[in-house]
């Protein structure tokens, strides 16, 4: 007795959905690349004697009282400085030139600063950012600033280095893993990313198809980190060692053999 398969071609399956066709390497990575702690600089415009200054930092009002006599724009600043660092952990205040002194926020965290009357005025000096949502079966890459735990999506330009492919875990599955669109590492999570091995990628653009070369987009319009069977528009690298074992047009499962950047183009 004999048995027939009908299946006519590999089962369909979600983006970072393991196709362990082969030996595999996975490792784990941070998303934090993007988070940048925030610094607003404050100045200490008027000092009077004898007189309450007050700084609101992320809700928390921060005051101090200058001396009757012997104060000075200076002192009232380092007396400000010394009054935010011990009113908060992970928020650090410095003096800086003048009559300035700099607050430093936590990676990635909100931080606002108001002062309590105009005899102080801030300016941020940093913007905060924070790394965002990184989904699966998209090409994550490394930049010359990023720990090497630290993966990001996408890069300003072609002067990175590509890692691998997020890949499911088995904790992105929130509701059922066909019907859930939320398959997603958010910011500060470990992300299990494949650096050789098969699995199921995001596509972008026209069909590709077993004969295709592997690009990824890492800028542009577009879906960052999706990957393509031609260069289109935006910026985005071909693979070498990579290669699609299925035809697909949203999706189709890819080989990676620590697949290297080959060449770029940018249009």
């Amino acid at each position: 007795m004999t048995q027939t398969s009908f299946a006519p071609q590999f089962p369909v399956g979600y983006p970072g959905m393991p196709a362990d066709l082969s030996p595999k390497y996975d490792r784990s990575y941070f998303n934090t690349a993007l988070d940048v702690a925030g610094v607003v600089t404050v100045t200490v415009a008027t000092f009077t004697a004898n007189t309450e200054y007050s700084l609101t930092i992320n809700g928390v009002v921060v005051t101090t009282t200058t001396p009757a006599t012997g104060g000075s724009s200076a002192t009232l600043r380092d007396a400000l400085v010394a009054a935010v660092n011990q009113s908060f952990a992970g928020v650090d205040a410095a003096p800086a030139a003048g009559n300035t002194f700099t607050v430093t926020g936590v990676l990635g965290q909100p931080l606002t600063v108001t002062p309590g009357s105009s005899a102080l005025t801030q300016a941020v000096t940093t913007p905060v950012a924070a790394s965002g949502e990184i989904g699966l079966g998209l090409a994550v890459v490394r930049i010359a600033t990023d720990s090497d735990r630290e993966v990001r999506l996408g890069a300003p330009d072609s002067s990175h280095r590509f890692v691998g492919v997020t890949v499911d875990d088995g904790f992105r599955t929130n509701a059922a893993p066909y019907g859930n669109s939320n398959h997603v590492y958010r910011r500060g999570d470990t992300m299990l990313v494949r650096e050789s091995g098969t699995l199921w990628v995001a596509i972008e653009g026209p069909p590709v198809t077993p004969d295709s070369p592997v690009f990824y987009r890492y800028s542009g319009a577009g879906q960052i980190g999706s990957f393509r069977g031609a260069t289109a528009t935006g910026a985005d690298l071909q693979l070498t060692n990579a290669r699609f074992l299925t035809g697909g047009t949203d999706l189709a499962q890819l080989l990676l053999g620590y697949a290297t950047i080959s060449s770029g183009t940018t249009v």
